[in-house]
């Protein structure tokens, strides 16, 4: 997601956003992949203050609703895969 959004050919789960070249417009840009990608809303706030793959991935984990563990464990599958597609 990010390499793809900000145009570079890899993207560190510990490297900040701002850093690697993002910026408030792609910022904007990358709530909404999220929101369509994990089905989950992150305030903009939140976004400017977890910068990295990591922190945002930390920060959707703990936003997850709680469900049947079988349910949640799936959904923590299905999640860790997509965010080291985030990287690529």
């Amino acid at each position: 997601m990010w390499t793809k959004l900000l145009g570079i050919p890899v993207a560190g789960i510990q490297d900040n956003f701002f850093d690697i070249g993002g910026n408030s417009l792609l910022i904007v840009q990358m709530q909404g992949m999220i929101q369509q990608e994990f089905f989950q809303d992150i305030p903009m706030m939140d976004l400017f203050k977890y910068t990295s793959i990591e922190k945002i991935s930390d920060y959707l984990q703990e936003h997850t609703v709680k469900v049947s563990s079988v349910e949640t464990g799936q959904k923590r599958a299905d999640m860790r895969k997509r965010l080291r597609n985030m990287r690529g």
